[in-house]
């Protein structure tokens, strides 16, 4: 069983980075795409809502970028959590919100940094090569940010969040199968050993096939309806803990 659930582990981590790399080298790129294209935006002295909450999600993304550009590489494929991901991929599709939202657009596009634009079209490549075709500015940064959005990071939007509860469920159960055969070796040993009383060694044995039992359940129940009682057990728990503590 414990050999079983390690296989299980093994398979879904494998399932996970064949669809998550892919994913990961295009957002590496797209942090280093920004980066290069913020600094050719200028923003007006005194900035409305819209252009203050552009201005931000794009300097977050820039500072992804700049530390991929001076590290080099790519970040790792467990780097950013699945809710940091979530954040992170609704902010992509808010550039292109807030721009949209800005009626008249205030911000001007600086065209002296034309020595970026090798660097800007090498990471456009590993997003989209029609995106060459285009003019380098800012409706370039909101189109490409609003087709990530949609192309790119929405296939894969719950993989994050299901892949660590997923984690959790195995850890959990390779926990109890660990602990179980603990159990059963300390009661051999005590049996070799020490006298025992009929009744401890009737109870011990009744609690081990007990514990054999929902070992089982691990392999033959589905891991959607282990995760659901895992939620529902969890969300009782916290239920009866919030009327003690009202207590």
């Amino acid at each position: 069983m414990f050999i079983e659930i390690g296989n299980r582990k093994n398979r879904e981590n494998d399932r996970y980075r064949l669809i998550m790399e892919p994913f990961m080298r295009k957002l590496c790129a797209y942090f280093r795409y920004v980066d290069w294209m913020a600094k050719r935006i200028i923003y007006p002295k005194k900035l409305n809502e819209n252009e203050q909450e552009f201005k931000y999600l794009v300097e977050t993304m820039a500072h992804h970028g700049g530390e991929l550009i001076v590290g080099g590489g790519d970040y790792s494929l467990n780097h950013f959590t699945a809710k940091q991901l979530h954040l992170i991929g609704y902010g992509i599709n808010n550039i292109w919100y807030y721009h949209d939202r800005m009626r008249p657009c205030n911000l001007q596009w600086d065209d002296d940094f034309s020595s970026s634009q090798k660097l800007i079209d090498k990471e456009l490549v590993k997003l989209d090569r029609a995106y060459l075709k285009e003019r380098t500015d800012l409706h370039q940064l909101t189109h490409v940010s609003g087709e990530f959005f949609t192309d790119v990071y929405q296939p894969i939007e719950y993989e994050p969040e299901n892949h660590e509860l997923l984690s959790k469920l195995y850890r959990g159960q390779s926990m109890v199968v660990g602990a179980s055969l603990f159990l059963v070796l300390i009661m051999l040993c005590l049996m070799v050993c020490v006298p025992l009383p009929i009744w401890f060694m009737k109870a011990m044995t009744i609690f081990i096939v007990c514990l054999f039992g929902v070992c089982l359940l691990f392999l033959f129940v589905e891991e959607r309806n282990q995760l659901q009682w895992s939620y529902n057990v969890t969300q009782w728990f916290r239920k009866v803990f919030r009327k003690r503590k009202k207590k």
